[in-house]
């Protein structure tokens, strides 16, 4: 089912990027910043999958016993593909919280609030760069990170990714709160409420999935290795459908203009 629901939110993730683009350049010509990073978190959402396509047909598929006949788990169990997935999932996550966060800044008057959206969007993107540097050089050499036989060392593969799902966490919190100020303003104009409510949506989900994903983590980092590339299947999954959902949150404010002048008209 996780699978199911993962291709669903995947292909209506895509349809509505492609719909708020239309709508931003082509009805209301105004695209803006925010439209090409939720675009850019789109496509690395889509290499991210291919990563983990390519994970399950080379290496997922074969049962842990047929595993261990090997003297080296390396490219050829599909392991170089699970590590491709992380960083773009970090990079994923980057790009669509910069996003939402550019949205709620164009909802702020106040010389403070524009600070304070500036200071989120800088440590959000420090982190993103901290967690893509943490998932691409945690081993030296960079090959020791699928090729385990191979001499040299790595960081503490568990503890560092529980680290890396704390920042996310600590950041998703950010998103989850940073709207609450002005949602309890009063007369608020529709569009401006629509777009505080999805970002405050979808900082409720991430939030969640993300605490699914760690205690997931905590199962993987427990078991050998050689079975890890299977119990990692529900950590990739439940990632997929998070970025989707919130791809689709942070994007239906911008097709209200489409809404109202294609379908309802």
């Amino acid at each position: 089912s996780l699978v199911v629901n993962a291709f669903l939110w995947t292909t209506l993730a895509l349809t509505i990027v492609i719909l708020r683009l239309y709508t931003r350049a082509i009805l209301v010509r105004a695209l803006g910043w925010d439209d090409c990073l939720m675009a850019a978190a789109m496509v690395s959402r889509q290499m991210n999958s291919l990563c983990y396509r390519g994970w399950r047909e080379k290496g997922n598929k074969k049962k842990p016993e047929e595993r261990k006949k090997k003297k080296k788990i390396c490219m050829a169990d599909g392991v170089q593909a699970l590590y491709a997935t992380v960083p773009f999932y970090c990079t994923t996550q980057t790009l669509y919280k910069l996003s939402l966060t550019m949205q709620v800044s164009r909802l702020l008057t106040s010389m403070l609030g524009k600070r304070a959206i500036l200071v989120a969007m800088l440590w959000i993107g420090a982190c993103g760069l901290m967690t893509l540097c943490g998932s691409l050089f945690y081993c030296f050499p960079v090959s020791k990170a699928w090729d385990y036989t191979e001499p040299g060392w790595c960081v503490d593969r568990g503890a560092l990714f529980f680290v890396m799902s704390g920042v996310n966490i600590f950041n998703d919190i950010v998103l989850l709160v940073s709207p609450l100020p002005s949602l309890l303003r009063a007369n608020l104009p529709q569009k401006q409420q629509l777009i505080l409510i999805c970002v405050f949506l979808c900082g409720i989900f991430t939030t969640a999935v993300s605490c699914v994903r760690l205690n997931a983590m905590r199962v993987v980092a427990i078991s050998p290795i050689i079975e890890q590339p299977v119990m990692a299947i529900p950590i990739n999954l439940w990632s997929l459908i998070e970025i989707n959902v919130a791809i689709i949150c942070g994007s239906i404010p911008s097709i209200k203009v489409f809404v109202s002048r294609v379908v309802l008209r």
